[in-house]
């Protein structure tokens, strides 16, 4: 069975290597035209289903079979200078992945910027807040992959306790926003506050500090729209660089103007930069009640959810422990982004995360909270759906194959359309080779040169290259010019020849 099998395809082989020989050009023509429609279809295939590149994974395997590296140069948007987010790009941006590959560190306004930088760039990674995600509009979405979850991030509200006494000092409670949020809180809020730090455009704390600045304007409002002694919050927005905003309030000698009442920060704990501040002892946590985050929820449309900051990460374990408002960081890479690279890229963060996680906070705790980037088991995850989505390249693969015989069965009539045209203008340069064996005086053997038409035609034929009709005209006219006992003469082709063969072939089955 197995020589029958290599018998049938020797033939096979030797067959088309005939054919090719034969009609070299034809087959060249061929190979172009492939060439041409395959490269149109795999490009427009990369742009339905960015993770479809097959022949880039090729193109980089045979290239590192000759020590050639993929040598691509990425970006990573991370954050403003000293935030979290940047400490981490930081972390990685020393990093080489083993394909040759390197990244680079960009600092940015943070989470929304982030995510608009990587929709515009084809080559890019970043970190944003799920509530960027959640937020953003659909083109931005589109435009960019959404890796993996990394970490959960908190919203620090830092507040001078000197403008808020504590409610219960028997009980020790810290400052509480509610969905009723104590008058007390909210008469200090209105009267003391003059400036907060909220970041500026482009920084998710940005957006989130509008919608808790909102809600507690409301609040002050409804509770004290009578009273003439309360009046409407008249606070300033701060929008310095965050590490200037930092320095700002651990100094003890500015001006009034220049103080920080209340700074909003959405960021993965512990930093150095919160452990100093609370350290201070000048500021403390507002705790974030879950029915004022259900507030915010259900007035912006927002997936916030609650967590507590643990008291062990600041003030030496004192405090109790602060409530407050949770979403999760994600990394982000570009739409064209292929698969492999992401993967390396999540790798080389799982690799680093204890590097990374001391470049954040310098401290020899051992505790399990401050470990940042080991809080999700994000490279397991990553990997889990790479292997789903490569098991799936098959049926991209019959997907594709599908669609080159779809394509190929709707061209067939304008193929058989081509064959037709090109039957015609072989007949006209034939007859015209005709008129010139016919010209006078021409001193060509004419019986010669009809007769290696005569052949010509015939093979033409053959191939198909011909339609009957003009191989009938042409056969009809040839005859006229030679004898009846001429070896090259053709017979003209009709139905009782056909029926004839037909019959032939019938007895044959």
């Amino acid at each position: 069975m197995e020589l029958n099998y290599k018998a049938a395809s020797g033939k096979v082989s030797s067959l088309i290597c005939y054919r090719i020989k034969k009609h070299k050009k034809a087959a060249a023509l061929s190979i172009v035209f492939a060439i041409f429609f395959s490269c149109i279809l795999y490009y427009f295939a990369g742009k339905a289903y960015p993770d479809f590149k097959p022949f880039d994974k090729m193109l980089n395997n045979i290239l590192s079979l000759f020590g050639e590296k993929h040598n691509q140069r990425y970006t990573f948007y991370s954050g403003e200078p000293g935030s979290a987010y940047y400490q981490i790009g930081e972390g990685i941006d020393i990093a080489r992945f083993s394909d040759g590959d390197s990244i680079k560190n960009q600092s940015s306004d943070g989470g929304y910027d982030n995510a608009l930088k990587v929709s515009k760039d084809d080559k890019a990674f970043a970190l944003v807040p799920k509530l960027v995600i959640d937020g953003e509009d659909d083109q931005v979405r589109r435009s960019i992959q959404i890796v993996t979850p990394l970490f959960t991030e908190r919203v620090h509200i830092f507040y001078r306790k000197s403008l808020f006494p504590k409610l219960n000092t028997a009980d020790g409670n810290e400052v509480q926003l509610s969905a009723n949020t104590d008058t007390s809180i909210l008469r200090n809020f209105s009267q003391s506050v003059k400036n907060i730090y909220v970041s500026h455009a482009g920084n998710s704390t940005f957006i989130l500090s509008s919608y808790v600045l909102a809600l507690l304007s409301r609040q002050i409002r409804e509770n004290f729209n009578s009273s003439k002694n309360i009046a409407i919050p008249n606070f300033r927005k701060i929008h310095i660089p965050f590490n200037e905003a930092c320095k700002r309030m651990l100094q003890n000698n500015l001006s009034r103007d220049s103080i920080i009442d209340i700074m909003f920060w959405v960021s993965p704990d512990p930093t150095d930069n919160f452990k100093k501040i609370l350290d201070s002892n000048e500021y403390g946590l507002m705790s974030v009640d879950p029915s004022f985050v259900a507030a915010l929820n259900k007035e912006y449309h927002l997936n916030l959810e609650v967590t507590n900051i643990p008291k062990e990460y600041y003030s030496n374990g004192k405090a109790n422990d602060v409530s407050t408002i949770s979403t999760m960081a994600y990394l982000i890479a570009s739409r064209e982004m292929p698969q492999d690279d992401i993967l390396s890229m999540v790798q080389t963060i799982d690799d680093d995360k204890k590097e990374i996680n001391r470049s954040i906070i310098h401290t020899d705790s051992n505790s399990d909270s401050m470990k940042l980037l080991e809080e999700f088991g994000f490279c397991r995850f990553f990997k889990n759906n790479y292997k789903d989505s490569m098991g799936l390249q098959w049926k991209d693969w019959i997907g594709m194959i599908s669609f080159i015989i779809a394509m190929i069965t709707f061209f067939f009539p304008l193929l058989k359309s081509i064959n037709s045209i090109k039957s015609t203008l072989s007949s006209w340069y034939l007859n015209k080779q005709i008129d010139v064996y016919l010209l006078p005086g021409n001193p060509a053997n004419n019986k010669e040169n009809f007769e290696k038409l005569n052949v010509r035609i015939a093979d033409l034929y053959g191939d198909c290259a011909l339609s009957e009709a003009h191989y009938n005209a042409l056969a009809k006219r040839i005859s006229m010019h030679l004898s009846e006992n001429s070896a090259s003469v053709i017979k003209v082709i009709t139905r009782e020849d056909k029926q004839s063969d037909d019959k032939k072939m019938l007895s044959v089955h």
